[in-house]
């Protein structure tokens, strides 16, 4: 039960207003102003939540970011470490295959020692035409009595040049002792002697590779260079 706070009449639970002065029931009024602000702050409840909820998972999603951009980063490093794998491996096995190459019979035959560094620039460029001299047959004979003493640079290609014309006269041997192999051969009915064909064709292979020689030595003595010649360069008659 209430009571008016104005008169003191007792008032109905529901009652508004005083029956007997018409003063306000203080109670009912502050009760319902109370359950308006109750149901505002139910219904807010909800959107607090919901704004909590949002807040926790934008925090989530914040702290998440880094992880997921993380994996992504991983992702596309372990794709670009695999697309890369095949193009390392096969630079490995191209360096692997070039190093392993042997050279050719060729290039290892010309690899021979060059002493160049070793000879005077002025000495060079003084006996360049003696040195040439050295490599065509017996013009040996010209540089090794007619160069200078103390040209060690003309010196070096007479050497050479010497080990080459005594390979010539061994070569110009062998032709000719082939050359004594003959067979019969007839012309209109007279025989006659000649030398077989391939006899021929063996003495003139067996001087290509003295040929090759001395185009070589050519070479190397007029760039001013002094190198040793395949095969023969080793060999030093004179000293």
């Amino acid at each position: 039960m209430a009571f008016c706070s104005n008169c003191g009449t007792q008032l109905d639970d529901s009652a508004k207003f005083c029956s007997s002065c018409g003063a306000q029931n203080i109670a009912v009024n502050q009760a319902q102003g109370a359950s308006p602000q109750q149901n505002v702050t139910q219904e807010a409840a909800p959107l607090q939540n919901q704004a909590q909820g949002a807040g926790q998972q934008q925090g989530f999603n914040q702290a998440a970011a880094p992880l997921q951009n993380q994996a992504q980063g991983a992702g596309q490093q372990q794709g670009f470490n695999q697309g890369s794998a095949p193009q390392q491996y096969q630079t490995q096995g191209a360096g692997q295959q070039g190093s392993g190459a042997k050279p050719s019979f060729f290039k290892k035959l010309m690899d021979t020692a060059d002493t160049t560094a070793e000879y005077d620039p002025r000495d060079i460029a003084d006996n360049k035409v003696m040195a040439v001299l050295a490599y065509l047959g017996i013009l040996v004979l010209i540089p090794m009595f007619t160069a200078p003493k103390n040209s060690r640079y003309a010196r070096y290609h007479v050497k050479q040049g010497f080990t080459l014309f005594l390979c010539y006269i061994a070569l110009s041997i062998v032709n000719f002792l082939l050359r004594l192999i003959k067979v019969t051969r007839y012309f209109w009915g007279v025989p006659y002697q000649t030398t077989p064909g391939i006899i021929i064709f063996l003495g003139w292979l067996l001087s290509l590779p003295l040929l090759v020689l001395t185009i070589i030595g050519i070479i190397n003595a007029y760039q001013g260079r002094a190198k040793e010649l395949p095969i023969i360069g080793k060999f030093t008659i004179l000293k």
